[in-house]
């Protein structure tokens, strides 16, 4: 039998510690800084990674749109697959500088406005009047214009909990302080010390702060921490423009995901996620383990337990096979395409592919045919 959840709380940070758990309704904010103890400026500029996502579709189209901000640099993608030719009509992506082409809100709802400016490109993601998140996509090969209408809303996700490190996190390796006088490696000054198997600039930033934790590569794997706000079946007004082609967007769906969490250099996950006003899920399998795992069944949200993601690598359009250790959801993915990428800059890399496609098999004793929906298989290095 599936959990409930429990309300959200009114912030993520309660008492300097972060409020783990899974939660049912809105938060105005998501918002680090009342950490205790508390990262420093250097270390949350290189670990916060903040998205907004949004992914919409019906039986015509799929479209997807981010807008993310990994501290450092920026991004966005957009793209619309068109469901019945099994194409992708548009396919955009842009990196940029952080806070002078993009920003992304702490406010993943209600007061949300996140942007993206590039060339050739505007991108947002706002709350207007009416409860209601407009979403404006203006690149040279798609145009989006689509209110999502929150009032109507099942309660959202709020999750909350610290993650895995993952290979190469520096935190994850189990280091509490940056010691003086022991370790494995000395600092350039003698004022520090950092473990051999820490990176070279690792190193040079724990030389900016080297009394304790709140240098770059001591923070404690406690404050490794993330938090999501995932909502279920939004009713979407609006069109999109294609390669000369317009689809109304009147009898879509949609789902936002806003994230904001300190992560680790080496974060990686598998997602699934698909909604309709009688039934939604979102899946995860990754850094943030079982802690998004969520039902929706007849605008109820409800917990899942860990997430099993059974299919091929490197054939990501073959059926995939997704089921909880709960046994409260077994299914079947079958794609009907998939939009990918894979950046390699050297410092930073990421790998990512999200076929589009429908579901089918049994959900907490219900049979499920064909709902719509996307998967994710995505590596970064960040």
């Amino acid at each position: 039998m599936a959990i409930e959840l429990k309300p959200a709380p009114a912030a993520v940070v309660i008492d300097g510690q972060p409020a783990h758990g899974r939660y049912a309704g809105s938060i105005a904010r998501i918002d680090w800084s009342p950490l205790n103890p508390r990262p420093s400026w250097l270390w949350r500029r290189l670990h916060n990674k903040r998205w907004h996502y949004v992914g919409l579709g019906n039986d015509a189209v799929f479209i997807g749109v981010a807008i993310v901000d990994v501290g450092w640099a920026c991004s966005a993608f957009a793209y619309l697959f068109d469901r019945q030719d099994r194409s992708l009509l548009a396919d955009w992506s842009q990196d940029g500088f952080a806070g002078l082409q993009a920003g992304v809100s702490d406010a993943p709802l209600a007061g949300a406005d996140s942007w993206f400016r590039g060339p050739g490109a505007r991108l947002s993601l706002r709350h207007e009047a009416g409860d209601r998140l407009h979403l404006h996509v203006a690149t040279r090969t798609l145009r989006v214009e689509a209110e999502l209408d929150l009032a109507a809303m099942a309660p959202p996700l709020l999750a909350i909990g610290p993650i895995e490190g993952g290979p190469g996190a520096w935190a994850a390796e189990g280091i509490a302080r940056v010691e003086s006088g022991k370790g494995a490696g000395k600092a350039r000054g003698g004022r520090g010390l950092v473990p051999a198997t820490t990176s070279n600039a690792a190193c040079a930033l724990a030389r900016l702060n080297p009394e304790g934790w709140r240098g770059l590569c001591p923070l404690p794997p406690t404050l490794l921490v993330h938090a999501t706000q995932k909502t279920s079946a939004l009713p979407v007004r609006g069109w999109a423009e294609a390669q000369g082609r317009r689809f109304a967007l009147d009898s879509a769906w949609a789902a936002v995901d806003a994230s904001n969490g300190l992560l680790a250099r080496d974060t990686a996950w598998r997602w699934a996620s698909a909604h309709r006003p009688d039934i939604g899920f979102n899946l995860q399998q990754g850094y943030f383990g079982a802690q998004e795992n969520v039902l929706w069944l007849d605008g109820q949200p409800a917990a899942l337990s860990a997430a099993h993601f059974d299919f091929a690598p490197e054939q990501p359009l073959s059926p995939w096979r997704i089921h909880t250790s709960d046994g409260l959801l077994d299914l079947v993915f079958t794609p009907e395409g998939a939009r990918a990428a894979n950046k390699h800059l050297g410092f930073a890399a990421s790998r990512y592919v999200q076929p589009v496609g429908t579901f089918s098999g049994a959900v907490n004793g219900r049979t499920v045919t064909a709902l719509p929906g996307v998967t994710e298989d995505h590596r970064s290095l960040w």
